[in-house]
Formats: C-alpha cells, structure tokens, sequence
C-alpha cells in the first residue's frame, strides 16, 4: 500500500521530536517489492468518503455509516485493482507527486509506463 507524504512541518517536528525523517522512509518503502501495491496516492479520493483526521466526528450512527461503506468500498475497489495486476507492479498510481513518492519511484514508473 503507498501511504501519502507529509507536508514538511510534520517532517521537521517529527524528525525533531522522534529522530525519525519521513521521507527517508518513504524512499525505503516506496524502493521495496511487495505482491501487490494499494494505491492511495490520490489523498482527495479518500477524503471524499470520509478518511481523514480533519473531516471531524460523525454526526451520528447514519453518518457514521455511510463513510464506513463508502471507504471500504473504495478500499475493496483499490484492492482488488491491485490484485489484478502482477506482482510489484507501481504503473497503476494516480498522483506522484513529491510527497507520494520519491523522484527514483516516479522515474521508474514513467519508465515502466512507456514500454
């Protein structure tokens, strides 16, 4: 699954609270092999059907229940997007960006795009 980058605040403070760099992460994760590649690249997607901290509680259960549905849809939707293509493969990312993956991943999925 690629996971969003972090805005560059949330870099600095948890490099400075955590010792940990973020975006080193992501250029080791983004540089593995996995059997498949969830896509969640496009951020505004997911927060449509309710995936984000900032979108507040719920109003109540009907609410609750509908970003439920909605976000698993879209999960099992990317997942079995994924699923359908083979092994490690990237090409299927919607929005690269440098806070969604690193220059190296961006260039070899243009590459992989072109043949």
């Amino acid at each position: 699954m690629t996971c969003p980058g972090f805005s560059s605040p949330f870099n600095a403070i948890t490099e400075a609270v955590f010792g940990y760099d973020t975006r080193e992460r992501l250029r080791i994760v983004s540089g593995g092999e996995a059997n498949h590649w969830v896509d969640m690249t496009d951020r505004n997607q997911w927060k449509d059907v309710g995936f984000s901290i900032t979108k507040g509680v719920t109003v109540g259960y009907e609410d609750f229940k509908r970003r439920v549905e909605n976000q698993y849809k879209l999960g099992y939707e990317r997942g079995m997007e994924a699923y359908g293509l083979p092994d490690n493969t990237k090409t299927h990312f919607r929005k690269l960006t440098r806070r969604e993956a690193t220059r190296e991943l961006r260039n070899a999925i243009k590459k992989e795009n072109r043949n």
